[in-house]
Formats: C-alpha cells, structure tokens, sequence
C-alpha cells in the first residue's frame, strides 16, 4: 500500500510538472509550425529543435532557451544552480561546475521542483565537456583537467587527471573522433590535443595574437573554434590541426563561451556584455553575428546545445 501511495504521488507531481513546464513553453513560444510534446520538455534531446543552455553565472541559474532563442522574451525555463561557470549536456545529463571546483549534475528528466541532482569534486572550474563515451572532463582554470564517470553521485570523483601540456586549463572540445582540444588561459596561448586513450599529449599549437587570454572552444566538425577574449576574436582552425596560423578570424567583443548546435551554428557568450551572438556557417573573416540576443542573461559564461537525435 505505501509503494502504492508512493507511486500514485509521484504521478500526480509529474502531471503538475510537465502541465507547469508546458504552461511556460507555451509562454515563452515555440518556433513557429513545431508542435512541442512532453518528452521534448522533459528530454531536450527530443526536441525538434536545437536547445541551448546558459550557465548564467551571476544570475545563479542555467537557462534555457528553444530556437528561435533571439525571439523570445526570456528563457523558456530556468534551473536554479550556485554561480556555474562550465556548463555541458548529454541524453542524460545536465551538468555545471563552480569556480570551487564542484561540479552538480541534474538527471534528466528534469522535473520542476524535482531536480534529481548530484554534487561532487573539488578540481573542475572551468568548462566542460562529455566525451564520446558519455564520461564528463572538466577544465580548472589551472594545470590539471580531470575526468568524471558516471553514473554520477554525491561519491564521485576525478578518475583521471591530465597535466602535460596543460597551464591554465580553461576551454574543452571533442571532435567525432574522440580528439580532445584543451585551451590555456594564461599567456602561453596555446592549444594542446589528446587523443583517447587520453594518456599522452599529441599536439599543439600556439595562437598568433598578441596577449592572447584563450577561453571557450567547439568543434562544428570540420572545424575547430578558438574564443579570445583579450583579443575580441573567434579563431577558426581547420582540423585536423596544422600550423598555429587560424584558416578564418572574426570579431566578437570578449568572446567567452562557445557551443555550436547540430545544423553547426555557432554561439558566443560575451563576458561581461551579457549578450549572445549567432553565426551561421560557412565562418568567413570578418563575418557579423547573423542574430544576437540578451533576454534572460545574467553573467553568461559557458554555453551548451542539447544533443539532437
């Protein structure tokens, strides 16, 4: 009888929560001709479109956006976290990391108001990313980036720790290959490749900019992505990587965060402008944003799209 209670309870809360997220899609508005069903609310990887979330850092939230994300009034839903600065997703998870070095990760689905959670580590802090085997790695704004493997718990922790090559980890990216590109953030400017097992550095390069102050990177295939800040530029490295000269360069003021979605758009985070621009590929010098947006931001730094299947 208490199983059953149990479980009839837990219906009628998901009821209330798929009703209150459906209530707030409908709000925020859906691209025009989609129609929204209750596993892309509750599975964004169900999703027939590409959704984006922001680690809001000084907002205290991740948000969460449906495209057309520069016509909305504000995020379709929040989820609220301690200042995260990293931010990634898979099919099941949603995680962030703090400059603490913890990292939360939310299960999905995500209810609202039931957000089965985990919280663990003392060495991330900076962005994230999951491997093509679904383990998470983590950047710590210092000489170390450490690995994660779930199933995630409040016990988890780093499983591996890479420093060869590695400064002041910051940026993190996969290509389909499995090749993981690391930046450093401090002078060096440079880009450091391993490829898996993960075991030994294989490559890197040095980014010709003056002062460089690397941060985010992503992969859009055939195509690696540089953030520099100091610099207010996207690099654009053609993979697999030869040379430190960037095949393309274009303007973005204190370029932070980078993701890009399946049709292979790219999304820039502004530090501290609390903006974020859209480019749409073919990548060319001296390209503009194609749109840009700023509803819901609040200390945007890192930035990730939910994969689509």
């Amino acid at each position: 009888m208490k199983l059953s209670l149990r479980l009839a309870a837990l219906l009628v809360l998901t009821a209330v929560s798929l009703a209150a997220f459906a209530g707030c899609e409908a709000i925020r508005g859906i691209a025009a001709g989609v129609t929204l069903t209750s596993n892309c609310i509750l599975l964004p990887k169900d999703c027939p479109y590409p959704v984006l979330f922001v680690a809001n850092y000084s907002g205290n939230n991740v948000a969460r956006y449906n495209e057309p994300y520069h016509t909305v009034s504000g995020p379709n839903y929040t989820y609220p976290d301690v200042s995260p600065v990293g931010i990634a997703v898979n099919d099941k998870y949603l995680v962030t990391d703090r400059t603490d070095g913890s990292v939360t990760a939310f299960s999905f689905p995500i209810l609202k108001g039931v957000m089965l959670q985990a919280h663990f580590g003392t060495s991330a802090g900076g962005f994230m990313a999951f491997d093509p085997n679904g383990n998470l790695w983590a950047t710590s704004q210092n000489a170390v980036v450490v690995e994660y493997v779930p199933p995630f718990s409040n016990s988890t922790t780093e499983s591996n720790g890479l420093t060869d090559g590695i400064t002041d980890s910051y940026g993190i990216a996969f290509d389909s290959s499995g090749d993981m590109f690391i930046s450093n953030a401090d002078s060096s400017g440079t880009i450091v490749m391993y490829q898996p097992p993960y075991a030994t550095l294989r490559t890197i390069i040095t980014v010709p900019e003056a002062n460089p102050h690397l941060h985010g990177l992503a992969v859009d295939g055939s195509q690696l992505l540089v953030a520099d800040t100091a610099n207010n530029e996207v690099l654009v490295y053609n993979l697999p990587l030869s040379g430190n000269t960037p095949a393309v360069t274009f303007s973005v003021t204190a370029a932070l965060g980078l993701t890009v979605d399946y049709k292979n758009v790219l999304y820039v985070s502004e530090q501290g402008n609390n903006k974020i621009d859209e480019f749409v590929p073919p990548f060319s010098n001296g390209m503009s944003p194609s749109n840009t947006f700023t509803n819901g931001l609040d200390g945007a730094f890192g930035l990730a799209v939910a994969p689509h299947t």
